[in-house]
């Protein structure tokens, strides 16, 4: 079962150029897995999420900056491996950026976030950048790089070849946080006035 629901209030003066966003979401996850008559694995993860974020509009450069915070209740049960486990975490960090568009389609964007995690003794610098390129004809491209840190790992039981039940688990106390580099790139194609393509990589190491 799923729930899940999220909100957001923007808030901007007629007579200043800024914004001021407030948001917040909320979580729900529950997986049973049960080949024979028994529940044998189950696993649920409740999050709990807000953010305050301003942006700020200098001409063709726009800033933006905030604070954000988030909490997750876990409970897993993956069978011999580990019987009744629950856990809480909280992150919370500060983030900044700045866009600044030079033509109407190429825009540069860098950013950085300083991300503190409640099972980590120091917090983690976790960079950002955007880039969507000028029109070649009818093709434009983009691509975008970050670095983030994960204190949530994913379970899988080795008894299952298919991998369909997955819990999640803090990361084992003394154990370094783990680090994910993610890379997007993108291509877009106007083929018509009226039709447009758009396609997509992804990779994460």
């Amino acid at each position: 079962s799923n729930l899940g629901f999220s909100g957001t209030y923007a808030f901007m003066p007629e007579t200043y150029p800024a914004m001021t966003r407030f948001r917040f979401h909320y979580s729900q996850s529950e997986h049973r897995f049960a080949p024979g008559e028994f529940i044998d694995r189950s696993s649920f993860i409740e999050s709990l999420g807000l953010q305050i974020q301003f942006d700020y509009l200098l001409g063709r450069t726009q800033w933006q900056g905030g604070i954000q915070g988030q909490s997750y209740r876990l409970r897993y049960n993956l069978g011999t491996q580990s019987i009744g486990q629950a856990d809480g975490l909280s992150s919370g960090g500060l983030f900044t950026s700045v866009q600044h568009t030079f033509t109407s389609e190429f825009a540069l964007q860098l950013g950085v976030h300083l991300a503190a995690l409640s099972s980590a003794p120091d917090p983690f610098w976790e960079p950002r950048i955007q880039l969507s390129t000028p029109k070649w004809g009818a093709w434009q491209f983009s691509a975008g790089w970050s670095k983030r840190y994960q204190q949530l790992l994913a379970e899988a039981d080795p008894r299952d070849a298919t991998q369909v039940f997955v819990a999640w688990r803090p990361v084992p106390k003394g154990q370094p946080i783990p680090a994910a580099r993610e890379s997007v790139w993108g291509v877009t194609w106007d083929a018509q006035r009226t039709i447009r393509w758009q396609a997509e990589a992804f990779y994460r190491d």
